[in-house]
C-alpha cells in the first residue's frame, strides 16, 4: 500500500508535475483528500474528454499534467499514439481489476514502490505521448 501523501509528493514535488484533472471516481478517495493546493491545481471536469482538453492545455502552457481517471473509461478517450495532439499527459488510473487497454499506451501498475511512476514518466518525455499509470482501488490509503 501506497499513502496518498508519499504518492502527491512525489508526483508534484519529485517528477514536478503541477496540473491535474478529472472526473470524480470513489477509488480516488484517498487522493482527493491528501491534495494540497500550495503545490497543485486540480480542476473537477464533466467528462473524462474534457479533463483531457485541460490536461492538454496546462501542458501547451508549459506545465506537467495529469488527468484522475476511472481505468474501465480509458478506451472512451479518443487516445491513439498516432493521432493524439501531441500531448503527453500523465493518465493515472484505478480500478478493481487491471482493464484491457485497446490503444497502444505505455502502462504500468503501482506497487509499494514509487519508482514505478518515473518508469511512466520517462516513457511520456521520451516518446511524447501519453502513458498510464494504473493502481487497483485500495492500494493507495
Amino acid at each position: 500500500m501506497v499513502k496518498a501523501k508519499d504518492f502527491w509528493e512525489y508526483i508534484c514535488n519529485e517528477l514536478d508535475y503541477r496540473f491535474f484533472s478529472g472526473v470524480p471516481v470513489i477509488g480516488f478517495k484517498p487522493l482527493y483528500d491528501n491534495m494540497n493546493k500550495k503545490f497543485m491545481h486540480y480542476v473537477p471536469a464533466v467528462n473524462e474528454q474534457v479533463a483531457l482538453s485541460l490536461s492538454a492545455g496546462a501542458y501547451i502552457s508549459g506545465f506537467n499534467s495529469a488527468i484522475l481517471i476511472d481505468a474501465n473509461k480509458i478506451n472512451r478517450l479518443n487516445l491513439d499514439i498516432n493521432t493524439f495532439l501531441d500531448a503527453p499527459v500523465l493518465i493515472i488510473s484505478c480500478s478493481i481489476i487491471k482493464p484491457n487497454i485497446k490503444n497502444n499506451l505505455f502502462i504500468q501498475e503501482l506497487n509499494n514502490d514509487l519508482d514505478v511512476i518515473k518508469n511512466v514518466v520517462h516513457n511520456i518525455s521520451e516518446n511524447n505521448v501519453p502513458s498510464i499509470l494504473f493502481f487497483k482501488e485500495g492500494q493507495i490509503i
